[in-house]
């Protein structure tokens, strides 16, 4: 018997042989495995791991796992279906698992297994032995040996590379005709299917944004529902607006930045919420854009909905990397551009691991300068790099420390002067000092004692911009205050921005019963920031400063203590109910700044007055969500946000000093769910969301004594999206969105002399009514075990308004809806792939930003048609 059944193990170890290998099996990818019948884990497993896993049934029937979610590698994914089972497993060869009794241990099963173990002998062979010679148990006299026998596998067909991601071995989905699972972090409650989260949320993947060359968020802003961004002339600022809720430029964000959940940037606009980081794909997994209000989990300025950066972990399993370079060209570029990209993971032993990413990359330069005769005049040159360190001593103890770097320098920005002409410069002169540096670090430790989970995250970050812009448009040149002042005709406005933040945010996680699961944390948060600038008067032959015009200093403060809490009680297994509250302590200061003007007889510092300020905010989260079926569910969203209020200057009683933070209140009704044998997926939602006590910035313009804060009226965001993704035949991907949304005053704004006006039905800055996407992805095989793709995606951009208007009659900016076409193409064999890009082909000139209501009123436009190629190896 025993020889029998070896030669049937024998036997099944080499049906449905798959290409899966060992250097596959040590890629961690997400596995959402819940707890479940063993067997049924290990089929699901087996398929999305593309092996094989042979086992006696007698040895696995009746028996539960915990399940497995996370990122794992198959090696860890195993040990998590199999822990506290009594079960361990052996590679039979590199494509076949079996699964057999811990030594000494036994399964939990109401079938006994009688000490069943499998032995490797030889060249994959297996010997099988049971309780006696004939290999039978109990439970298992009156069943043959293939009914006793069970393998896990997938189809066999082969899986290859993915052109387009350069991974060692395609998801085993591309040869079915399902749609990929997809995995976020979104609720902070670990790793969940996208489709079980009753929360909007798009998923961006980074391998796509490479293979794309989508590396900042204005270009792949349009591949998300509701979302939009506003670019600044000046520091070339950018703010992200989601579902309309917005005030437009010089007001604080509506949308936070999260990396790693890690906070980033400034928690109030005057401490550098406007520090946008564009952060390179080259070390992250993915990007996840949460819409609606986030205020329970995520705190300050998520009143509209989240930015979210996840980057990859070190891996204690396998040494490896992946080493990219690429050329590119833009319309009437001045040169070609490149990048150069480079990625390790080094496993020191089985509990600690190092990761690390370093890349640099050139933009060419498309806009000319005719006044000084250069071309290409916005090149920018980013650099940077990430380390990452992994020390896992055990399955329930976890910390990884980590740090990133990145800089942008560039000669000048997008902006162009329509009075020049298409591409021209908008400034007339600049001075090539325009630097971004961002750096981030951050610690985060889990720990696990029984059923609960303590996670730590600390942070640290901190976003510097310097720039130098040319204003003797408007204080220079003949009759100019510099002239009349000083003689000279130049007068260089250079600025400098800088904040640091530092982070600590505390939870306790578990479950009571089977049916109550909670969450409890506290958060701190302190920002500083310090902003610089003046305008000088400046000798345009030398090159020489003569003279100040005016400058300013002005530091700012924000100091945060909160609380929050979430609750998810499962009243059966297919409806729960979620709820969560926030109580934040707020504290605001405005330093006392600095004002020289000697050109306006004002030679020394004029200090100002300390303002502070202290405010509360409470926000909350209600979702009830039902599952209809276990692929379809509907859940309702009742969520709250906030913006921290702000500080002015001292004014004699002109404005107030200080306002209030704004709210919204989001009421949703949303739909997830797989259909037609889970080859068509579908997300959708209807939403109101009701905005109370805008914050506006005004300048008055009746005394002249500069910009303020204020508390403005109420508006409202009302819409619908929907997103499809259909796998029509195997390798076939076709995808969509659209979205409707209707952001609009539901009062006037306060009346005043500042330079703010808008009546009831007036359309907040920067909302598009419409915007749409369709994409498309199809792979193939070619030559020699190589395989090809081809891809596309046309974005509708809706058409915007700018900053509110000075008054009744004045009009704001207008920015025309565009269309933008993207083509992608690419080749991959073994460990190399090979990627071919055209961004915007049809070299559309479409409006972004700039305008009126912006000082100085140039235009920025989307980057001109892109070309290029990148070239990856996988080691």
């Amino acid at each position: 018997m025993r020889l029998s059944i070896a030669a049937a193990a024998a036997c099944l170890s080499i049906v449905g042989v798959a290409a899966a290998n060992h250097a596959a099996a040590a890629i961690k990818k997400f596995t959402d495995i819940p707890a479940q019948e063993l067997g049924s884990a290990l089929q699901t497993l087996a398929q999305d791991r593309d092996f094989q896993v042979v086992y006696l049934s007698d040895a696995v029937d009746k028996v539960k796992t915990s399940g497995a979610v996370g990122e794992f590698t198959a090696d860890e994914a195993l040990k998590k279906l199999l822990k506290g089972t009594g079960l361990s497993y052996r590679y039979l060869d590199e494509k076949t698992i079996t699964v057999l009794p811990t030594r000494g241990g036994s399964a939990t099963s109401s079938k006994d297994s009688a000490g069943v173990r499998v032995k490797a002998e030889g060249d994959g062979a297996a010997a099988v032995y049971g309780a006696g010679e004939s290999g039978d148990s109990e439970g298992g006299k009156d069943k043959s040996l293939w009914d006793r026998f069970r393998v896990a596998q997938v189809a066999t067909n082969s899986s290859s590379p993915s052109p387009g991601t350069g991974e060692d071995a395609r998801s085993a989905d591309e040869n079915k005709n399902t749609i990929s699972e997809i995995i976020v972090t979104a609720q902070k409650k670990g790793a969940e299917r996208l489709q079980d989260v009753p929360v909007p949320v798009t998923v961006l993947k980074a391998e796509d944004l490479l293979a794309q060359n989508q590396l900042r968020i204005q270009d792949y802003f349009s591949e998300v529902p509701g979302l939009n961004m506003i670019t600044s002339s000046g520091l070339g600022t950018q703010t992200l607006v989601v579902r309309g809720i917005g005030s437009g430029v010089g007001s604080s964000a509506t949308v936070g930045v999260v990396v790693d959940d890690i906070p980033f940037g400034g928690s109030w606009g005057s401490t550098g919420d406007f520090l946008l980081p564009d952060i390179d794909p080259n070390d992250l997994a993915r990007v996840e854009v949460l819409r609606g209000p986030q205020g329970t989990l995520y705190g300050a300025e998520s009143m509209g909905g989240l930015l979210k950066f996840v980057t990859i972990d070190p891996s204690t399993d396998v040494f490896g990397g992946r080493v990219q370079g690429g050329m590119s060209t833009i319309y009437n570029g001045a040169n070609p551009g490149y990048n150069m990209r480079a990625s390790v993971n080094i496993p020191v032993n089985g509990t600690l691991a190092i990761r690390a990413s370093g890349f640099a990359r050139l933009e060419p330069g498309y806009i000319d300068n005719p006044v000084q005769g250069r071309d290409g005049v916005n090149e920018k040159k980013f650099s940077g790099g990430r380390l990452a360190v992994l020390w896992r001593p055990s399955d329930d103890i976890s910390l990884r420390i980590s740090a990133f770097y990145q800089q942008q320098v560039a000669d000048a920005y997008d902006d162009e002067n329509p009075a020049l002409g298409y591409l021209k410069a908008g400034n007339i002169r600049n001075t090539d000092d325009n630097d971004r540096r961002f750096l981030g670090v951050s610690s985060i430790l889990t720990a696990k004692f029984g059923d609960m989970t303590l996670t730590s995250l600390t942070g640290y970050n901190s976003a510097k911009i310097k720039d130098s812009y040319d204003y003797t448009y408007a204080f220079g040149g003949v009759g100019g205050i510099s002239e009349t002042a000083y003689g000279v005709l130049g007068a260089p406005f250079p600025e400098s921005d800088a904040n640091y933040k530092i982070n600590q945010e505390l939870r306790l996680s578990g479950s009571l019963g089977d049916n109550l699961d909670w969450l409890v944390a506290g958060y701190f948060d302190h920002d500083h920031s310090l902003s610089s600038s003046g305008v000088y008067a400046e000798d345009t032959g030398t090159g020489a400063i003569v003279g100040d015009i005016e400058s300013f200093i002005n530091p700012f403060s924000y100091r945060e203590y909160a609380g929050f809490a979430n609750l998810t009680y499962r009243f059966t297994d297919r409806f729960n109910v979620q709820i969560g509250a926030r109580e934040s302590d707020i504290k605001l200061t405005g330093e006392p700044s600095s004002f020289v003007a000697p050109a306006y007889g004002v030679p020394t510092p004029v200090m100002g007055a300390r303002v502070d300020s202290d405010k509360h905010a409470f926000t909350y989260l209600v979702t009830p969500e039902f599952k209809i079926s276990p692929d379809l569910m509907t859940y309702i969203r009742l969520a709250s946000g906030f913006r921290p209020g702000a500080v002015n200057p001292p004014s004699g009683g002109v404005f107030p000093p200080q306002n209030k933070p704004d709210t919204t209140r989001n009421y949703e009704l949303g739909v997830k769910g797989d259909f037609l044998q889970h080859s068509l997926s579908v997300d959708a939602s209807i939403y109101y969301i009701d905005w109370r006590d805008i914050q506006v910035f005004f300048f008055d313009q009746v005394t002249n004594v500069g910009g303020y804060f204020t508390n403005g009226s109420h508006a409202k965001s009302q819409g619908a999206e929907l997103s499809l993704e259909w796998r029509p035949a195997p390798q076939s991907t076709i995808a969509g969105w659209v979205s409707f949304d209707d952001a609009v005053l539901t009062q006037p704004l306060p009346p005043s002399g500042g330079l703010a006006y808008g009546v009831s039905g007036t359309r907040l800055p920067f909302s598009s009514r419409f915007s749409g996407n369709v994409s498309f992805k199809q792979n193939f095989s070619l030559w020699s075990g190589a395989n090809g793709f081809v891809g596309g995606s046309v974005s509708w951009v809706g058409d915007k308004l700018g900053q509110y208007a000075s008054t009744a009659t004045s009009p704001r900016q207008d920015y025309p809806g565009y269309a933008q076409v993207n083509l992608v193409a690419g080749v991959a064999r073994n460990d190399w792939t090979l990627n071919l890009y055209a961004n915007n082909v049809t070299n559309r000139h479409a409006l972004l930003g700039g305008g009126t209501g912006q000082y100085p009123p140039t235009l920025l436009y989307i980057q001109p048609r892109t070309i290029g190629f990148n070239l990856a190896e996988k080691f």
